[in-house]
C-alpha cells in the first residue's frame, strides 16, 4: 500500500476508514487470485500436435513424409488436433493445408468430415464439369448450384436454373476422381438432395457466395 493511501486511511475515522480498508483488501485478494490463475494457465504443458511438413493440396492422401509432430501450447492448439501421425496417414485432406498448419480430424475426409453438421443435413458429392470454376471453391465456402442445358464452356446459360442455394462445401477432390469433372462434397438436406438427383446427367454450375 502506498504511503499516500495509508495516510488517507488514518485520517478517516469510524466506518469510512473501515470500508476503505476492506475495499483495498478485496482488490489485493482479487489481484492475487488472478495472477495465480494466469500462472496456472501459462504453466500447462505443451501438447504434441500433428502438423503438415509441407504445403499439401486438397484431396492429397497423407503419407509419413507429409507430416511431423510439433509441440503446441494448450491455449493455441485446436481442440480436435491430432496427436499422432499414425492417425492421419492414409487419410485424404478435405482442403489444402499449409506447412506447419495443424492437422485436425475435420480436415480429413471420413466420418469426422460431417461432425458438427446440424440435424437434417448429410454429405453428398456433386461433379462440377468446369475445373476453372471448381478451383475457386474451397472447404467451408457457401455456394449456389445451378443446372444448365449444355456443357460448361459452351453452356446455354439462359436455360440455367437455381438448383440449391447457400450450400456448405465440406471438401473439394482432385479432378477426374469418381467420374468426370471435379468432385465436390457438400452438406445438404433431403429436399436439396432430391433436386440434385433429379438433375442427374445435366451440367452443374456453382457460384461462390461472398462473406455475409
Amino acid at each position: 500500500m502506498s504511503p499516500a493511501l495509508r495516510t488517507l486511511i488514518y485520517r478517516l475515522s469510524g466506518w469510512p476508514r473501515r470500508v476503505l480498508a476492506l475495499l483495498l483488501l478485496l482488490v489485493a485478494v482479487g489481484a492475487a487470485f488472478g495472477h495465480r490463475a494466469a500462472s496456472s494457465t501459462d504453466s500447462r504443458p505443451a501438447q504434441p500436435t500433428v502438423v503438415a511438413a509441407r504445403d499439401l493440396p486438397a484431396g492429397a492422401t497423407l503419407a509419413g513424409g507429409d507430416l511431423t509432430l510439433a509441440s503446441w501450447a494448450s491455449a493455441l492448439r485446436p481442440a480436435n488436433a491430432l496427436t499422432s501421425t499414425a492417425a492421419a496417414i492414409g487419410h485424404r485432406l478435405s482442403g489444402p493445408l499449409l506447412a506447419r498448419e495443424a492437422v485436425t480430424s475435420t480436415r480429413l475426409i471420413g466420418a469426422s468430415l460431417t461432425d458438427g453438421l446440424p440435424a437434417g443435413l448429410s454429405a453428398t458429392t456433386v461433379a462440377l464439369p468446369d475445373p476453372a470454376t471448381a478451383s475457386l471453391i474451397h472447404a467451408g465456402d457457401a455456394i449456389d448450384l445451378f443446372v444448365g442445358g449444355g456443357t460448361v464452356g459452351g453452356a446455354d446459360t439462359s436455360a440455367a436454373r437455381l438448383l440449391a442455394e447457400n450450400v456448405r462445401v465440406l471438401a473439394v477432390l482432385p479432378a477426374g476422381e469418381g467420374g468426370t469433372g471435379v468432385p465436390v462434397i457438400i452438406a445438404i438436406d433431403r429436399s436439396t438432395a432430391m433436386s440434385i438427383a433429379s438433375a442427374s446427367g445435366s451440367a452443374l454450375l456453382a457460384t461462390v457466395r461472398g462473406s455475409p
